[in-house]
């Protein structure tokens, strides 16, 4: 996760956003945080990120990179992780529609998954990258998983 964040925020610095180009300041929550979902079966633990970039000034007319981890922990530490990163953008500005037609809503996707054996009781971290309005974010989520062969579930 550590690279995904340095390469989040190498690219925030080399695309530029516009607080750091000194165009006017941006609201922080212009910029939505991603929905993070999570399936949990008997085979895999399977992660889809979804954010919102309408009405985000640095995903306007900018590349932007949105990154998602899974890392399962047993009692001793990390025993397995994945990560993934897609680049996203630009998208256009909702002054560059029509007005007489709703802007339309601009999103980036991330899904990622990691198997882990039929029989567990184990926790997982989700950690997520992506751009806020003047800085990279992170969201992280905590799941207590369990699943005995037949069945599985997980509680945040």
């Amino acid at each position: 996760m550590r690279r995904s964040l340095l390469i989040l925020t190498a690219l925030s610095l080399l695309l530029g956003s516009p607080a750091l180009a000194g165009e006017q300041a941006v609201d922080e929550s212009s910029c939505p945080p991603p929905e993070i979902t999570h399936a949990y079966d008997t085979e895999e633990l399977r992660v889809h990120v979804k954010l919102p970039a309408s009405g985000c000034p640095p995903s306007e007319h900018h590349m932007f990179m949105v990154s998602a981890s899974i890392t399962r922990f047993d009692d001793i530490g990390p025993t397995d992780s994945i990560d993934r990163s897609v680049m996203c953008g630009p998208f256009p500005a909702a002054e560059d529609h029509d007005p007489e037609y709703p802007p339309a809503q601009y999103f980036c996707d991330v899904e990622v998954a990691l198997d882990h054996p039929p029989v567990e009781t184990i926790k997982y971290d989700i950690d997520v990258g992506y751009p806020g309005a003047t800085s990279p974010r992170n969201r992280t989520v905590i799941l207590a998983c369990s699943s005995d062969d037949e069945t599985a579930a997980c509680d945040e």
